[in-house]
């Protein structure tokens, strides 16, 4: 895709090294061990990818799926127990979304649309994801960004977009405003000096 090679493109131009095609299989004190037996040295590894139900969600005794999320009804509510609505990253099948914000956003506003239902009488409705497109920064004037219809945009345009909708989800005027003039004062600002001066 498109959107793929172009933050491929933007990481490999920051120095960043790709290794696709393959997963983590260990990670050990000074490496790294893919699933194809290669076995990358490193002095630090950062391990920011996958998330997994803590392990108390098992004492809740409700049906798990894959990665520890819990098994749900269309309706995003636990088989046998209606009364029981699960959003975000615990939300498992049928119908698993991507743990990312947007689907989390939806998946509550539904759950809390079904229970106001449920107060008055009504039945549980099935949940439909709405896919607004997909986004991601890679750094200072450059992100990616699919609409749903295939439209790919990136590098600066694509990054003043990102800053917009995340500015538009702050709650409160006072955080719409200061934000992003922070934001655009760290980029567009004054460099800072890398000396610390302490007393």
């Amino acid at each position: 895709m498109a959107e793929r090679a172009g933050a491929a493109e933007a990481l490999h131009r920051r120095g960043v090294r790709l290794r696709l095609g393959c997963t983590v299989a260990a990670v050990e004190q000074d490496a790294v061990v893919l699933s194809d037996g290669r076995r990358v040295p490193s002095d630090l590894t950062v391990w920011a990818l996958g998330v997994t139900a803590p392990s108390q969600v098992a004492d809740w005794v409700l049906p798990q799926g894959a990665g520890g999320r819990i098994t749900l009804t269309e309706a995003l509510n636990v088989p046998g127990h209606p009364e029981i609505f699960v959003a975000g990253d615990l939300a498992g099948q049928p119908s698993p979304q991507p743990q990312l914000a947007q689907p989390a956003i939806q998946m509550g506003a539904h759950a809390g649309r079904q229970i106001a239902a449920a107060l008055r009488g009504g039945s549980a409705r099935p949940f439909a994801y709405r896919d607004p497109g997909i986004m991601a920064t890679v750094g200072k004037a450059e992100a990616v960004l699919q609409l749903p219809n295939g439209v790919s945009v990136r590098g600066l345009p694509a990054w003043l977009v990102w800053i917009f909708i995340h500015v538009m989800y702050l709650l409160g005027g006072r955080n719409r405003a200061s934000v992003p003039l922070n934001f655009f004062w760290r980029y567009a600002g004054p460099r800072r000096s890398a000396t610390s001066v302490s007393q």
